[in-house]
Formats: C-alpha cells, sequence, structure tokens
C-alpha cells in the first residue's frame, strides 16, 4: 500500500497544481482533507518502526492512528466546505471527500488484520 498511497499523494498534487493554474492560490486548499489518509499511513508506517511494541501494540497503534487521521480530515472536510456558497456543492463536497477518505481508512485497516 505504500506506493499506492504514493500514487495517490502525486495525482492530488498534480491537481492542486492544475487547480492553483485554473483558480487562484485558494483553489487547490479544498483538496487539503484528500491528502490526510495516505499521509497518515506513510507517517505511522514510518513512526512504527521506532516504537518498542510487539505485533498486537503495533496494530493497536495503526488503528489509533487511522482512526485519529480520519477524525481530522473529516473536521477540516467540514471547515473547508464552507468554501462552497451553493449547497448542493457544499454536500456534495462533503460526500466525495468523506468517501474517499472513509475508503481508505477501511482498506488500510483490512490490510492490517491478520
Amino acid at each position: 500500500m505504500v506506493m499506492e498511497c504514493g500514487a495517490i499523494l502525486a495525482v492530488l498534487a498534480v491537481i492542486g497544481v492544475t487547480m492553483r493554474q485554473k483558480s487562484g492560490a485558494f483553489g487547490p486548499l479544498v483538496l487539503l482533507p484528500l491528502y490526510a489518509m495516505p499521509s497518515v499511513y506513510l507517517i505511522s508506517l514510518s513512526v512504527a518502526r521506532y516504537l518498542p511494541l510487539d505485533g498486537t501494540g503495533v496494530r493497536l497503534f495503526f488503528l489509533i492512528s487511522y482512526l485519529l487521521g480520519l477524525t481530522v480530515s473529516c473536521m477540516v472536510i467540514g471547515v473547508m466546505g464552507r468554501v462552497f456558497r451553493r449547497s448542493r456543492s457544499r454536500k456534495a463536497y462533503y460526500l466525495l471527500c468523506g468517501s474517499f477518505n472513509l475508503i481508505l481508512a477501511v482498506l488500510f485497516i483490512q490490510e492490517m488484520i491478520p
């Protein structure tokens, strides 16, 4: 999943650069919540190497970090959704970004379970 997370982050970076060219400096900020789950995955893998935990402790660390990442990203989605003036656009943003992060969290947790 490391390669997949790297690919997701690279695609989001390209989309952010394109949005910056088209919509100005604040356009790519709406993509900020989408960076959360792949970044949490990569950071938690890096940190877990240095923790003096056994198998169950490492799994618990991963589970807590994924759930915290999902919670923080949902809060950021709520804040960033205020950018949209139309209620319909805001609801679509909430639904799409939230489902993206939820699906990634479920995949990460499913990978963790033996």
